[in-house]
Order: structure tokens, then C-alpha cells, then sequence
């Protein structure tokens, strides 16, 4: 259902909550004014928007028209670990029941997944999950590949047994998604993630972003299946709040971030860089993503 993620739930923007994430290096060289993001404002801002893009790819090719329980494959839920077996203990809901798809295509009209309840385990990691997913096909009477997803208090508590503490993700929002078997693309407005770190603070990023896949290999793009490698293109804008201090941001992508399908640590990019551009009233930084491997980059700070 939704595509391989393993560090915070696409939550392993849970992971990214972490923040100062030690697979980030950063380097300061501010060159005029005051900086708007401190060296440690901005590792904590790369680790989210790195879970934020790497996140782009869960429930991609969702279409909501799988059953419930096992259906649901953890693997690509939000949050998810690719390197290791993952289990969901739950069924989540559907409904309304029958379920209308009245073009025959794999996406139904309109369908509610309600995951209260859920648990997902797996090797020292345990999450809880909440809230609801509504599936809704934008052209109803049209065979195509475009479906759209709200997000309503969907929610996924991460207690990680190693660390001993607990990072959490709350998603509320609509995105859409079309794609035929080459080339996906990728809409949201105004989509608000709440990331509460282990120390029980909050940062608050609500962002308009639009986005492009395309596959390395044409054709091999399909429903209900994760992602396959391909370059990610991303440009938006978006607000950053934290500790009572907001920052705008315009985010931009060159070279394309290229996932990586077999890497099985997040973010699942192996190149490409992201350019950050945050600022406040008489203050801007500008903040280079630059990704060397699977799960690792650096950032350095103008």
C-alpha cells in the first residue's frame, strides 16, 4: 500500500524526528547577515525534509482497493523498515461497504481505511497507529491511474526498545497522485505534519509541494506495488514552526534525488542534492542536502 521506507513513518520522518540524525554531517559557512537557521536548527531541518521527500514515494501507486489485514502491507506503510519482516495487527476498516468503483479501474470512488488499533512490530521497534486514509478517485467514470488521499489524524507512535524512548508523526492533508508506468506525479496543499521528538517537543511543517518520479526502467511502475529506482524531482514551498519561531521555505532539487529501490536504510536516495532556501523576517540560509549514499548525506549551511 504504501512505498519501503525504514527511518521515521514516511513515519521514519520518525526517525528524521530524531533529529541531529548522525547520518547527516553538517558544515557552516554563513557569508553575510544573520543566519536564519542555526547549525543545529539546520541538521534538525534536513533530517525531517529528507523523511518528508524520501516520503513521496509511500502510497505512491496506492490505490485503496486492497482488503483489509494482510492486504495492507506493511512494507510500504509509512514508517516502515525494508531491511527487516515487518507484522500489522490489526484489520484495518473499510467503508463504506459495498465498496463503488463504478470505472472498473483499481482505484474506488471513494473508500475510508481506518487504522485505530493497529500495532506493527518488528525487531526492537514497536508502532502504534491511528486515524483514517480516505481514497477517492478524482475522475470517477475514467479507467486511469490517478487517485487522491486525505490524510485525517493519521497518527503513528514510534517506540523504539534500543534508544528507550518514543518519536511520533501526526499527518493531516490531501495529496493526489497520477502516474502511467514511466512517469508518476505528485500534488499536495497546505499538507501539515506534526513531528514530536523524544524530549516531547514539537515542529510543525506544513508545505505545497510538486513532485516527479521517473523510473530508471520505463514500464515498471504498477499499482499497490513500491516504487521502483528512479530520479525524484521536487520544487515548493512550505513553513517550518519550532520552539515558538517560524521559518519559510522554497525547496528545489538539483540534480534530481535518485531513490534507490535496494537501499534498506532511509532515505532511500543514493545521489542528488536539495537546496533548502529558509528565511524570517531579515534573515536567510541557505541549506545544501547533498546525498552520498543510501540513509546518508551531508549539509552545509550559507
Amino acid at each position: 500500500m504504501f512505498g519501503r521506507r525504514t527511518a521515521l513513518v514516511g513515519v521514519t520522518a520518525l526517525a528524521a524526528v530524531a533529529a541531529l540524525d548522525a547520518c547527516s554531517s553538517s558544515t557552516t559557512s554563513p557569508t553575510s547577515g544573520t543566519p536564519a537557521l542555526s547549525a543545529a536548527q539546520a541538521d534538525t531541518v534536513a533530517a525531517v525534509l529528507t523523511d518528508d521527500a524520501d516520503g513521496l514515494s509511500d502510497g505512491a501507486t496506492a490505490t485503496g482497493s486492497a482488503g483489509s489485514g494482510a492486504s495492507f502491507s506493511v512494507a510500504r506503510l509509512p514508517g516502515s523498515t525494508p531491511s527487516f519482516s515487518t507484522f500489522l495487527l490489526c484489520s484495518p476498516v473499510r467503508s463504506p461497504l459495498p465498496i463503488v468503483n463504478s470505472d472498473a479501474d483499481l482505484v474506488p470512488d471513494s473508500v475510508r481505511v481506518d487504522f485505530t488499533g493497529c500495532l506493527i512490530n518488528r525487531p526492537f521497534v514497536a508502532d502504534s497507529l491511528a486515524g483514517t486514509i480516505d481514497f477517492i478517485d478524482p475522475t470517477p467514470t475514467v479507467t486511469d491511474h490517478q487517485v487522491k488521499r486525505v490524510f485525517t489524524n493519521f497518527y503513528v507512535q514510534k517506540r523504539r526498545i534500543v534508544l528507550g524512548d518514543t518519536v511520533s508523526n501526526l499527518w493531516n492533508g490531501t495529496q493526489t497522485f497520477s502516474r502511467d508506468s514511466s512517469q508518476a506525479q505528485f500534488t499536495e496543499t497546505a499538507f501539515t505534519l506534526v513531528h514530536t521528538f523524544p524530549n516531547g517537543t514539537q515542529a510543525t511543517h506544513v508545505r505545497t509541494w510538486s513532485s516527479t518520479f521517473t523510473a530508471d526502467t520505463a514500464g515498471t511502475i504498477q499499482d499497490d506495488t513500491p516504487l521502483p529506482s528512479g530520479l525524484r524531482n521536487i520544487t515548493g514551498n512550505s513553513t517550518w514552526t519550532y520552539g515558538g519561531r517560524t521559518w519559510n521555505f522554497a525547496v528545489t532539487t538539483n540534480p534530481a534525488l535518485h531513490r534507490n529501490d535496494t537501499c534498506t536504510t532511509v532515505p532511500l536516495f543514493d545521489s542528488g542534492v536539495m537546496t533548502v532556501v529558509a528565511t524570517r523576517p531579515s534573515e536567510t540560509t541557505t541549506l545544501t542536502i547533498t546525498f552520498t549514499g543510501c540513509g546518508t548525506y551531508t549539509v552545509a549551511r550559507s
